[in-house]
């Protein structure tokens, strides 16, 4: 198993060659070929240069699936206040949208004017 196990699959999704990766991230062909047979492995910087150049992270690179981070759980309030809003009609939910913006733009702008009026004191 080489240290740049996805890399292959990434580049078949692309419909590239390593040669054209090559190209992108400035390493010759030679060492392209060893990173990819396992004969060499790459340092963090080339690692991080080829990720960059494929627009994937270095998970990506090696194999591994993209971390996805969970977004925390949701209170029971938040769950109630859900059920309603599913439960709403697209007219009524749409008022719901555009008084939820209201009232975010208004947290916004009153913290804004706390962070003001704290640099001024």
């Amino acid at each position: 198993m080489t240290l740049l196990a996805g890399l292959q699959g990434i580049l078949d999704s692309r419909n590239m060659k390593p040669a054209d990766l090559c190209r992108l991230c400035g390493l010759s062909t030679g060492v392209m070929s060893n990173y990819m047979s396992g004969k060499r492995v790459p340092s963090i910087a080339n690692a991080i240069t080829i990720a960059e150049a494929l627009g994937v992270t270095l998970d990506e690179l090696v194999g591994r699936e993209p971390t996805r981070y969970a977004p925390p759980p949701l209170t029971k309030d938040e769950e109630a206040l859900l059920d309603d809003y599913r439960n709403c009609t697209p007219t009524s939910k749409e008022k719901i949208d555009e008084y939820a913006e209201f009232q975010s733009a208004k947290s916004k702008e009153s913290t804004r004017d706390s962070k003001r009026s704290k640099r001024s004191a």
